[in-house]
């Protein structure tokens, strides 16, 4: 991508979680899968934002922030599964770079 897009919000950085045995898929926040999550909170602080979220008996809580001292953001991610039986969940990131105008 040349540029991103600041209207659409169309862009950035993911996770998606995937039921291996059903082949459902969904994101623990909102973008970029737009499903209707069972349960979402979001919360913001100075640094730091909490996605919590619920879907198909899958807790999730997804903390991203961005340390005092240093230049990076770290993202942490916390499964629970609410069903009665083993679930097979797969994790995946997308991340789109996006070069600008130098």
């Amino acid at each position: 991508r040349w540029h991103q897009d600041l209207i659409q919000d169309n862009w950035g950085k993911y996770i998606f979680l995937r039921d291996e045995d059903t082949g459902k898929f969904w994101s623990p926040t909102f973008q970029p899968v737009r499903n209707n999550l069972d349960a979402y909170e979001c919360r913001h602080g100075i640094g730091y934002s909490i996605f919590d979220s619920s879907n198909h008996r899958i807790q999730a809580t997804l903390r991203i922030f961005v340390p005092f001292q240093d230049d990076l953001e770290i993202w942490t991610l916390q499964l629970k599964n609410l069903d009665d039986k083993p679930r097979n969940i797969g994790v995946y990131t997308y991340f789109e770079w996006c070069l600008g105008a130098a």
